[in-house]
C-alpha cells in the first residue's frame, strides 16, 4: 500500500513471498499460491525484487525461511513461470535459512539456495 501512495515511479515494492504466505491461505483463497499470485497480480507494475523462500508447517505453524523442498507450500514452478511470461527483470533474492524450526548451518542453507535455484531454473524448461 505505501508503494501505491508514492507518487514517484522512481520507488516501488519488495514483495516476500514467504511472508505474504505464512499465516496461510485466506478466503476466498484455496491454497497460498493462488493468494501470492493474486496480490502479484494487484501490484506487480511496482514490483521491484521478490524475496523467495519457502513456507513449510511445522508442529502446527506455518514457518518462513525454509528450503524450497517437498514441504514447501508456496508452488514456485508457477511462480517463476508466470514472472518469466511477465518479463520480470529485476532481482530474485532467496531467503532460505531455516529447515523446520532449526537455523541452518551456512554450508547446508546455500545448498539449500543452489538447490532452489536449480530446480526453479528447471521449471523454465
Amino acid at each position: 500500500r505505501i508503494a501505491e501512495g508514492l507518487s514517484d515511479d522512481g520507488w516501488g515494492s519488495l514483495f516476500d513471498f514467504g511472508h505474504a504466505s505464512q499465516n496461510g491461505a485466506r478466503p476466498p483463497f484455496g491454497d497460498v499460491t493462488e493468494q501470492a499470485v493474486a496480490m502479484i497480480d494487484s501490484r506487480f507494475h511496482r514490483v521491484v525484487q521478490f524475496h523467495l523462500h519457502g513456507v513449510a508447517r511445522v508442529d502446527g505453524t506455518l514457518k518462513a525461511h525454509q528450503p524450497l523442498d517437498d514441504e514447501n507450500l508456496i508452488d514456485y514452478a508457477r511462480i517463476i513461470r508466470m514472472l518469466d511470461e511477465r518479463q520480470f527483470g529485476g532481482p530474485l533474492l532467496f531467503e532460505i535459512i531455516r529447515k523446520g524450526g532449526r537455523t541452518l548451518p551456512f554450508e547446508e542453507a546455500l545448498a539449500a539456495t543452489v538447490a532452489a535455484r536449480e530446480g526453479l531454473r528447471r521449471a523454465l524448461n
